[in-house]
């Protein structure tokens, strides 16, 4: 890729990521990352479009502002601010923005692919498109459709959508909430979409701000606590099966 990827470390200020044009209207930068786990931040202008491609892996999205018209193998779906989306492997998909818009988007792989040149894009949505069928399983989900659970005083979690190979999590903190020091073997990124964590990463302690992002690799031990009423987006590979709804 001709963008950073910032693969190992644990925090990213707002800022430290440059931004890149990606398409006309769109603009990407790329965040932190691991062995199997890419965050990456996209703004849209209005009326902003990314032309039909396809990924071989998952890419799971949440829409920070504004609203989307997304296109997942055939099919349409409107994307709100507070809504998350999931694009399996192989699948044709396009997005056009209706207002101006900001989406923090999970991929299944080690740094985000790169886009394909335009003149790829109608080829690539032809020839991959067949391979699933889109709607036979929840594409779009608004957080307020989703159960808010509090796992300790404080922390909400709630568990937005999930693939074979990534899951986004929804979390809310109320000033001073904490989350305990404990660790896992997915890989976890998140972002911060309000407020102020300080966060603490094998003993490494960053006060991360609203745009700001973090990354656990896998077993590392962290702990989160709430300097101010906070929102956080967090995406984890493979998905946590203790978040799973039935779980």
């Amino acid at each position: 890729m001709s963008i950073n990827q910032y693969v190992g470390g644990n925090f990213l200020d707002s800022g430290d990521a440059p931004e890149v044009d990606i398409a006309p209207g769109l603009r990407r930068q790329a965040l932190l990352s691991g062995k199997n786990l890419a965050l990456c931040l996209t703004s849209f202008e209005e009326g902003g479009l990314l032309p039909q491609h396809t990924y071989p892996h998952e890419q799971a999205g949440y829409v920070i502002f504004g609203s989307l018209e997304l296109d997942v193998g055939g099919i349409r779906y409107a994307a709100e601010a507070g809504s998350a989306y999931l694009i399996r492997g192989d699948l044709g998909f396009s997005a056009r923005a209706i207002e101006p818009s900001l989406t923090i988007n999970g991929f299944s792989a080690a740094t985000p692919p790169p886009l394909p040149g335009e003149s790829d894009f109608a080829f690539l949505a032809q020839a991959e498109r067949g391979k699933q069928r889109a709607g036979a399983y929840e594409v779009v989900v608004g957080a307020t459709s989703v159960p808010k659970n509090e796992i300790v005083s404080g922390f909400w979690r709630q568990t937005l959508i999930y693939g074979d190979d990534l899951m986004l999590v929804l979390c809310t903190f109320s000033g001073g909430g904490s989350l305990p020091e404990h660790n896992h073997h997915n890989e976890q990124a998140g972002y911060i979409i309000s407020g102020a964590l300080e966060l603490n990463v094998e003993g490494q302690t960053h006060v991360a701000r609203a745009g700001c992002s973090s990354f656990m690799h896998s077993n590392q031990f962290h702990s989160a606590r709430a300097l101010e009423d906070s929102l956080s987006i967090d995406a984890f590979s493979p998905p946590r099966l203790e978040y799973l709804p039935e779980a």
